[in-house]
């Protein structure tokens, strides 16, 4: 079982146990274009669609930004959830735009780091979607502002 980013090395890996018969199981985050056996997790896409469903109807009829933090691009998982929520944010709530997405890396200090840079020069920030974990990070920043957080996976 694993949870492995998108990379040509991790596939290779997954291809070589294939061929010795081991069977791979990929959990949270599947792996496209391998030999794996199984995928063990949500539908990442319908989690984002939830997610930007459930901002948009806490927001109501607040415009402006929201800010994406993603463990890594690299993990399907987060690039499925964050396909999911733009296309909902798009699609039924105009009055939201959705900018940068940051890496964290699934670490709580590094989205701590990055709630601040994410807050200068958008002074109309209502909201933060991390799409990975260590969500105790953006959580635990002073705004000074009222902000919305939402979470996937803590």
């Amino acid at each position: 079982m694993l949870s492995a980013l998108e990379h040509p090395l991790v596939r290779d890996a997954v291809e070589d146990l294939a061929v010795h018969g081991l069977p791979v199981l990929t959990l949270i985050s599947d792996l496209s274009h391998s030999r794996r056996d199984a995928y063990v997790g949500i539908d990442n896409r319908a989690a984002g669609r939830t997610a930007g469903l459930l901002i948009g109807r806490i927001l109501g009829a607040r415009n402006g930004k929201v800010a994406l933090v993603a463990g890594s691009r690299s993990y399907r998982g987060h690039e499925e959830r964050e396909t999911g929520f733009r296309h909902l944010i798009k699609d039924m709530v105009p009055g939201l735009s959705v900018i940068v997405l940051r890496e964290g890396h699934d670490d709580a200090s590094e989205n701590y780091r990055q709630t601040p840079r994410l807050l200068t020069g958008n002074s109309d920030l209502v909201g933060i979607y991390n799409v990975g974990g260590a969500s105790a990070g953006p959580y635990r920043t002073p705004t000074g502002r009222r902000m919305l957080y939402s979470s996937f996976m803590d």
